[in-house]
């Protein structure tokens, strides 16, 4: 799948930047891991609440998941 068909690819950057994984991540922001699998993978969209979320847990500006 080309890079610009992964609508969150900075994100999947930054979650292995810092050694967060999937697992980790949903369990922060409180959806199941499929969801997020889905939604990293550009099958679903975040919604705002999880963003922000995501965003507070990895210490990172909203405007850098994208």
């Amino acid at each position: 799948m080309p890079v610009k068909d992964k609508p969150y690819f900075d994100l999947l950057n930054i979650m292995r930047r810092k050694g967060v994984t999937q697992t980790e991540l949903c369990k922060a922001i409180g959806i199941n891991r499929s969801s997020l699998n889905a939604k990293l993978n550009g099958r679903m969209q975040l919604n705002f609440p999880e963003a922000v979320a995501i965003a507070d847990y990895l210490h990172i500006k909203l405007e850098d998941i994208n």
